[in-house]
């Protein structure tokens, strides 16, 4: 797994991007120890993928799988967005983050919540995401939330969709 201590210096927006027609993934794992105005976009990730901490961090566009079941964690990011991304088989863990920002992913995870947070109202803006199972759709504070429960405050256009996933150079894609 790839370490990177300090990714940004904040004064200027970082950041990394796939580009072209080819799909760009990153194996083996990545943490980043302390982030601030990064952005990675169009990116796969064959393995966990853990912000320490940071703020002013988005991830969108990007996929996520790994075999073990490493997912994304933010332990503690204050201004995180995760925007149409897709989850195959792995979670979202946002540990103690605040101000996040969740739009537009598509959470193919059966094992259990696809979101997990320390508390609700570290979600500034969630909604438009696809879960697989309506009855454990987040995970706060310990408490699984089902999809009705969430949509009393956020998630207001979410639905459930059971996603089928072909691997296309061993990266997942959407079937259905």
């Amino acid at each position: 797994a790839a370490e990177w201590k300090q990714a940004g210096d904040g004064t200027s927006p970082l950041k990394i991007l796939g580009r072209g027609r080819g799909t760009v993934v990153i194996s083996g794992g990545w943490t980043i120890g302390d982030a601030a105005a990064v952005s990675c976009e169009r990116l796969s990730f064959a393995g966990k993928v853990a912000v320490v901490k940071g703020r002013d961090v988005a991830f969108r566009n990007c996929t996520f799988f790994d075999r073990s079941g490493g997912g994304f964690e933010a332990g503690n990011v204050s201004g995180l967005a995760v925007e149409h991304c897709v989850f195959a088989g792995v979670t979202l863990d946002l540990g103690k983050s605040t101000g996040v920002r969740l739009g537009g992913n598509l959470h193919g995870f059966e094992a259990g919540p696809a979101v997990r947070m320390a508390s609700a109202e570290a979600i500034l803006h969630a909604d438009y995401s696809a879960y697989q199972d309506s009855k454990r759709c987040w995970q706060v504070g310990g408490a699984d939330r089902s999809l009705a429960e969430v949509q009393k405050r956020h998630e207001i256009h979410s639905h459930v969709l059971v996603p089928q996933f072909a691997r296309d150079g061993g990266v997942p894609r959407l079937v259905n």
